[in-house]
């Protein structure tokens, strides 16, 4: 059994191989349970239909929606004219739209559709689902101290980068 380190503790160099147990855990734990959430999630998408250089396309948006042409082919690593038929098919499915910039009628700027949209916003929870779950399963102070861990891994981790 693995025991949290009380926030209030001051860390001494022997605390470190316990941190890295802790730590150890909870990326085995958090690999297993997002591998169950993208499991679903690859199962959706198959349903859909859409080949792998169309989801890395759709990713980008998803990062930043309102792409040009040319900044999907810089970030995918793919010529202009192979990320304009990507974008052709996919505008078949309805999956993304494409509208002309207003500021500059050469450039084109690619959507997620509503859907797509709606779809990828699910999918998130859905491959989170597992761990917010055993979250929501915690007494009430048990889930505040999770929650109050959380902000404090990731303003910590934030302050690394």
């Amino acid at each position: 059994m693995i025991t949290i380190i009380n926030q209030a503790y001051l860390m001494k160099p022997e605390d470190s191989n316990q941190i890295a147990e802790q730590l150890e855990f909870l990326h085995r734990t958090l690999m297993r349970a997002i591998k169950t959430g993208v499991g679903r999630l690859r199962s959706r998408a198959a349903e859909g239909c859409i080949t792998v250089p169309q989801q890395l396309l759709v990713l980008e948006l998803t990062r930043e929606d309102g792409l040009s042409l040319k900044t999907l082919s810089g970030r995918m690593g793919l010529s202009h004219s192979t990320v304009s038929g990507i974008v052709d098919r996919l505008e078949l499915k309805k999956i993304v739209r494409r509208e002309t910039d207003a500021a500059d009628r050469r450039i084109s700027r690619i959507y997620l559709s509503e859907r797509v949209k709606h779809f990828v916003k699910t999918a998130k929870a859905g491959i989170y689902a597992p761990l917010v779950a055993k979250i929501e399963s915690a007494a009430g102070k048990e889930q505040a101290r999770i929650m109050d861990g959380l902000a404090s891994l990731c303003a910590a981790l934030e302050r690394e980068e």
